[in-house]
Parts: C-alpha cells; structure tokens; sequence
C-alpha cells in the first residue's frame, strides 16, 4: 500500500534521498515520467549518461509515461519511437526533438531504420512495450541483434494481464522473451517489475557494457514481483 507520499508515484526531487540508485546529474532532474521508472533505472545503469542514444518500439504518448522524455530533455539523448498510431505520433512529432516513426513494430525493417539514423553498433537503451506483448517479442525478434546491441533494455510483458484473460500466446511471452534474450548474453536484472502487484516487465543489461560493480548495485532478479516505488525507493513507510 502507497504512501500518500508516493502519489504520484514519480520521483520528485523531495524523494531524493530516499532513491536508491543515484547518478551524476541526479540535480538536475526534477520529475521523472515513465511510469515505472524505466528512465531513472535507465540513468542509474549508465551513471547518468548525457547525449546518449535510444531506440523506442511503442512510443505511445510523448511526454505522459515516456521511457525517453526524460533522457531527451534533461540529459540530451538522441533517439527514434515507433508508434502504430498517428494520432500519438502527430502529438509526438509536435511536442519532442527526436522524431517518432509511424510503423508497424512488428513488420519494419529495424537494419534500415538504425543505419539510415546512424546509430553505432552499441546502443544505449531499448524500450519495447507495444500491444498485445506477443507484437513486442516479435519486435524484438526483428532487430538486427547480430550488428546491434543494447546496454539496457526493458521489455513490457505484462504478464499479470495474460494471466487474467487466460491467453497462452500472451503468457507465454514472458518466458519466450527471457530465454531469447538470455541467450544473446544480456543479463536479468530486474524480473517481473510491477504496477500495483501486476508483473509488467523485465529490466536487463548487456554485461559486456555496464560494469559488474553496477549490475550488483542495480540487481534484483528473482523477486517476484518487484514492486517499482519499493525496487526504487526501499521499503515504502
């Protein structure tokens, strides 16, 4: 049950010295927007990089519950979203820097789209959340995985709600997903990060990018769920 200091449950820079995982320009940043702190695990994996890059399947609205607003704005990150609907990507493309794409996640040719907007070969962030999860593993199954590789990824599996309307395709998305990844070598760092009990998605790092002495400040794999506010803040008063 939240505090009612903890709604909403964005960070805020009164909660800052309850956040467990801080990074170089923590200052500077005074709310955060994803909705389960996707940008903040993603600034404290990578130490609070600037001008970073990102690739985002599943843009949805552009600043509300953005995994990259934050990183664009604050710290200045370059990217591409993808979103299947025009109505977000209208509201997108007038409101953000980087562009937003609008393309079927599932269908686009990811090799294009990176080397025409000439990512490099490590990147820094994936965000993968479309809908229904099947459609994001099969995004995922499309990138180009053996000239691109990613320092963190999250993966939205909502597992809970495959659970509740009892679809094997959709359940099945979560283990699907993990092994695949598991053996591209990225590593599980935050499984089942959770939304009012509700398992929603996997948070993972390439261990050949972010330090060992990080991913052992940042792991949490095996709890199941991991509530997002208590993986971020701690135990919640």
């Amino acid at each position: 049950m939240y505090s009612p200091f903890f709604d909403p449950v964005h960070y805020s820079i009164e909660k800052r010295k309850l956040l467990r995982f801080s990074f170089p320009g923590i200052e500077s940043v005074q709310i955060n927007y994803s909705q389960l702190h996707q940008d903040m695990f993603v600034l404290a994996a990578l130490q609070g990089k600037r001008h970073g890059l990102y690739l985002e399947i599943g843009g949805n609205e552009p600043i509300l519950n953005s995994n990259s607003f934050l990183l664009e704005d604050v710290f200045r990150w370059r990217g591409v979203s993808l979103e299947i609907s025009a109505e977000h990507v209208s509201r997108f493309n007038a409101l953000r820097l980087n562009p937003c794409v609008r393309a079927d996640a599932t269908l686009v040719d990811y090799d294009e789209i990176l080397t025409s907007g000439g990512f490099p070969q490590i990147i820094d962030y994936l965000s993968l959340d479309c809908e229904p999860p099947s459609n994001t593993f099969k995004a995922l199954l499309r990138i180009p995985h053996e000239r691109f590789r990613f320092r963190v990824i999250s993966f939205e599996h909502d597992y809970s709600s495959a659970c509740s309307t009892n679809s094997a395709q959709e359940m099945s998305v979560r283990e699907q997903s993990r092994d695949f990844l598991a053996n591209l070598g990225y590593r599980l760092a935050v499984n089942d990060v959770s939304w009012l009990g509700r398992a929603v998605e996997d948070w993972w790092v390439d261990p050949h990018q972010v330090p060992e002495e990080d991913i052992r400040r940042l792991l949490s794999a095996g709890k199941t769920p991991n509530d997002h506010v208590e993986y971020m803040y701690g135990a919640i008063p």
